[in-house]
């Protein structure tokens, strides 16, 4: 199954916290909240993941690299100008639809939802 967590985003409500460091990197107990999410992801069967990325790319990319460490294959989508939520899964249209059904989460939203 294939999901998307949208992660290109400024965080910029979050003032000096983000200013170098991007939001879905912010540490949560020792580890990114991006981290949670992928691992949850992974958990309820997401082993092909898409990351939209704009604001500090490298930072996201080296963190998790191709995903095999998380149990996952993550596929990265640079936008050069921000595409916003739409425009990010929109760009990613043909990797998303080829699995039929697929599932988008925020990179900054740590939850326990059964997916």
């Amino acid at each position: 199954m294939r999901a998307m967590v949208l992660a290109a985003g400024y965080g910029t409500r979050l003032g000096d916290l983000t200013k170098e460091w991007p939001k879905p990197m912010l540490d949560v107990n020792g580890r990114p909240m991006i981290g949670y999410i992928i691992c949850h992801l992974v958990k309820y069967g997401y082993s092909e993941i898409a990351v939209n990325l704009h604001f500090m790319p490298d930072i996201i990319q080296n963190y998790f690299g191709d995903g095999e460490l998380f149990g996952a294959k993550i596929t990265y989508s640079y936008e050069q100008s921000l595409l916003g939520t739409a425009g990010g899964v929109r760009k990613m249209g043909d990797y998303l639809g080829a699995a039929g059904a697929f599932l988008v989460q925020y990179g900054d939203v740590v939850t326990d939802q059964d997916f």
